[in-house]
């Protein structure tokens, strides 16, 4: 959606900005400033993609509107057993999040997807080898 049209996104996916809450997963700086642009007043970004360079912040537009920035990093392990039942209760609304899969003897070029952001999600699958 680049770091412009975020908003857009949003609404043509039938999402209507404000939120309460945005999270941010990309590990791209320039998304921030966007994902802010869509949080209400109060609201919260949290932050949880590993990001190579410094976002730009508008402190003047974040002190005005009263949102909180807040980083979250490895959930705890108690957490996994609700998040794997929440992918499978909701497999339809999280599939377009995946964009390719590989096998698990393909996975260097799964890797090589992610790393030249030619994939945003990759699905390793256990290999199937014929006997």
């Amino acid at each position: 959606c680049g770091d412009t049209g975020l908003a857009e996104t949003l609404r043509s996916a039938g999402e209507g900005a404000p939120f309460d809450v945005v999270f941010e997963a990309t590990g791209h700086a320039g998304i921030v400033p966007a994902a802010l642009s869509v949080l209400r007043r109060y609201g919260t970004l949290v932050v949880v993609g590993i990001h190579a360079r410094a976002a730009e912040l508008n402190l003047t537009g974040i002190v005005r509107s009263q949102q909180t920035i807040t980083g979250s990093y490895r959930a705890p392990l108690a957490t996994w057993d609700a998040m794997v039942a929440y992918l499978r209760n909701n497999v339809e609304k999280v599939r377009p999040m995946i964009t390719h899969q590989v096998t698990l003897d393909d996975i260097e070029n799964g890797f090589d997807l992610a790393r030249r952001r030619v994939a945003s999600k990759v699905m390793v699958l256990p290999a199937t080898r014929e006997a």
